[in-house]
């Protein structure tokens, strides 16, 4: 993989994910593609890739500017309804996460919310509010956020049950720059220079 990340139409690597049969997807500003050599790179409905993600059926969905893309699908529009106006469009699609009921938890830099949607794009509310830069959903629904603000808060049910501080006895976290979740619960934050692992009691296990 390495070496295939390093050819010429691979440059300016953006975003990577891993689907459930191991592929490896990767975007950069302007297309999303499979790091195999013998794959063609697509772009989602003329818009330039804001992220990746995996929807309820592990299929990847590309993150474009107002809508989610799912590979081999048509764009799912995503807005908020506005009283007595019409729905506002999204513009600054930033992160996405799925529930397990299948619903996406979406924040837009524009929003000072994060917003629910049903699978097929229905909008059904406020999730949380505040503006956050990082998002991901992990097991029983418990999702994690970094804030304008550099926190690291963890939610349920759109409500704050935690937080982990950047700074602790034997680690101290930059700048935030990304979050996951793995299978076991394991939450990991990376920075610019490290990746550190939280367990599920939200203890350092490593960085």
């Amino acid at each position: 993989a390495g070496e295939m990340l390093s050819t010429r139409r691979m440059r300016r690597v953006e975003h990577l994910l891993v689907d459930d049969a191991g592929e490896v997807f990767y975007s950069t500003d302007r297309r999303v593609g499979l790091a195999d050599p013998a794959a063609s790179p697509w772009a989602p409905a003329g818009e330039r890739p804001r992220g990746l993600a995996l929807d309820r059926h592990g299929a990847v969905t590309v993150l474009a500017r107002g809508s989610l893309v799912p590979r081999n699908s048509g764009p799912v529009p995503l807005s908020v309804p506005r009283r007595g106006e019409d729905p506002k469009q999204l513009r600054e699609l930033d992160a996405a996460g799925v529930t397990e009921a299948g619903d996406w938890l979406v924040m837009d830099r524009d929003e000072r919310q994060i917003y629910r949607y049903s699978p097929d794009g229905r909008y059904m509310g406020i999730f949380s509010s505040g503006r956050a830069e990082q998002l991901a959903v992990g097991f029983n629904d418990q999702v994690a956020i970094v804030d304008r603000d550099n926190r690291i808060r963890l939610m349920t049910e759109g409500e704050a049950s935690q937080e982990i501080p950047r700074e602790g006895p034997n680690y101290e976290i930059d700048d935030p720059v990304a979050i996951v979740f793995d299978v076991f619960g394991h939450l990991y934050v990376a920075d610019e220079e490290r990746v550190f692992i939280f367990g599920q009691d939200r203890r350092l296990l490593r960085q």
